[in-house]
């Protein structure tokens, strides 16, 4: 087996930035929805796998800024929180987190799917109270 030896200054250059070619296979090809493009070639059929502790052990995505980090797990909790859930759908809780709330919906065609409830704070903002308070 070949192996590929480079040093950083063989590949830079003047301004020390490195160009890299991506293979064909890693290159997301739908630019409608770039996000979701993404979610789904790291987490393919996520809904379908929500209960495989290995599904996520073995993949991530990597982001560049906390805030594009908090913008992806918002995105994939929508689609997680997309499962049909509405007032009046029964649940039996498997696991109280700090940040979320696993359950499985125990009525209607969605009977069996594991759920993931994040946990949030509500502050009203009502302009005339007094005062804020902040619900868990």
């Amino acid at each position: 087996m070949d192996t590929l030896n480079w040093r950083r200054d063989d590949a830079s250059d003047e301004n020390d930035e490195m160009k890299v070619k991506i293979p064909e296979d890693l290159l997301i090809s739908d630019t409608t929805n770039l996000l979701m493009s993404l979610i789904d070639f790291v987490y393919p059929n996520l809904n379908d796998n929500l209960g495989d502790p290995l599904f996520f052990q073995e993949r991530g995505i990597l982001a560049p800024t906390l805030d594009s980090v908090e913008h992806v797990n918002e995105y994939m909790m929508s689609l997680i929180q997309a499962n049909g859930l509405c007032n009046g759908t029964r649940l039996t809780v498997t696991h109280l987190g700090k940040s979320t709330i696993v359950a499985t919906v125990i009525t209607g065609k969605r009977a069996g799917t594991k759920v993931f409830i994040p946990k949030m704070n509500l502050i009203p903002s009502d302009p005339g109270l007094p005062f804020k308070f902040k619900h868990r």
